[in-house]
């Protein structure tokens, strides 16, 4: 790991694990939590001052409190979290006697990053949850997208390896934390997802439009409401697919064996480690990479992985199924 160093912003990389879930999680506030002590133990070596104040970080909804960090047991100061009481309830819960999980609606935690004039987009790491809602004019299913600044590690050996382990992790909390449905890990510039904008549902228009073709498959995603359960996002470094998202593509056995074929055919050189594309999950999913490494596909590093080989093999793979929106 190496200090962060001050880039220009299209210099600037991040790792987005984002889940969906049929339902709420049982226990946000303790997810969440989890996955920021293991982001801590990466990042968290030299602390970073968390300059934003609460109260400027909650989303512009009077029926929002920030919580404070005392009212969460064993939270450290890089924690913040918003509750929200639930639909039908007039005012805010008062959090002093302890939290109800079942209650909470949103929980965003961050380490934030001393100078920067874009606390929401510029930050070390952040997790944000956000509870499933239903209207007639809109529907939006459970979902977390934790995030972490790529130039945090080095680009070495031990670095790529941390990065590696830290992706691994993450996903599988994510996983674990509900009934995940969908799962993606995309690595991308600042400017194509204003930090994890792209990835919730009141992100920065004005970061994230800097992209169309990001713009248009956000706006499909939320617009499908639960029909998008049937489909993939898109193509990403880490793709979760679930038992029926398989079945669709001929079964889990059969994709496997074909995607692992390809890996061998296209990267002969990659032959020996080729099982690190495909992992089982329990349940019957597999969760499938691109390459091996996260950062083959972040451009400042640049690595040799035949990514874009792989990535459209599962996007014409994924067209013929159906699975695209």
């Amino acid at each position: 790991m190496t200090a962060t160093p001050s880039l220009p912003i299209e210099h600037v990389f991040y790792m987005h694990v984002v889940s969906y879930y049929v339902r709420k999680i049982p226990a946000p506030i303790s997810t969440c939590l989890n996955l920021g002590k293991r982001l801590e133990q990466t990042v968290g070596v030299k602390r970073i001052d968390v300059l934003a104040l609460a109260e400027q970080l909650a989303p512009p909804d009077s029926h929002w409190e920030p919580v404070k960090p005392g009212v969460i047991k064993d939270t450290t100061d890089w924690c913040r979290c918003y509750h929200s009481a639930p639909e039908g309830c007039a005012g805010v819960e008062r959090l002093t006697g302890g939290i109800n999980e079942h209650r909470i609606e949103r929980v965003l935690f961050f380490r934030g990053r001393r100078g920067t004039k874009m606390k929401m987009v510029d930050y070390d790491w952040s997790i944000d949850y956000e509870q499933e809602n239903n209207y007639p004019q809109l529907q939006n299913d459970t979902d977390l997208a934790i995030t972490v600044r790529l130039e945090l590690f080095a680009d070495s050996p031990k670095g790529r390896a941390a990065v590696r382990e830290l992706a691994t992790d993450l996903v599988n909390q994510a996983l674990a934390a509900g009934e995940c449905y969908y799962l993606l890990v995309d690595i991308a510039n600042l400017n194509e997802t204003g930090g994890h904008c792209l990835y919730t549902r009141d992100g920065n228009p004005v970061l994230t439009g800097w992209c169309l073709a990001r713009v248009v498959e956000r706006r499909i995603w939320h617009e499908l409401r639960e029909e998008r359960r049937k489909h993939v996002r898109g193509v990403f470094w880490g793709n979760y697919l679930n038992p029926s998202h398989l079945e669709r593509l001929g079964g889990k056995d059969s994709f496997r064996k074909r995607y692992l074929a390809y890996v061998k055919a296209t990267l002969p050189g990659l032959a020996s480690v080729s099982a690190e594309y495909v992992t089982e999950i329990e349940g019957g999913g597999l969760f499938v990479r691109i390459s091996r490494d996260p950062r083959d596909n972040d451009p400042i590093v640049r690595g040799i992985s035949g990514g874009e080989y792989t990535a459209a093999w599962l996007h014409t793979e994924f067209r013929r199924a159906g699975l695209l929106i």
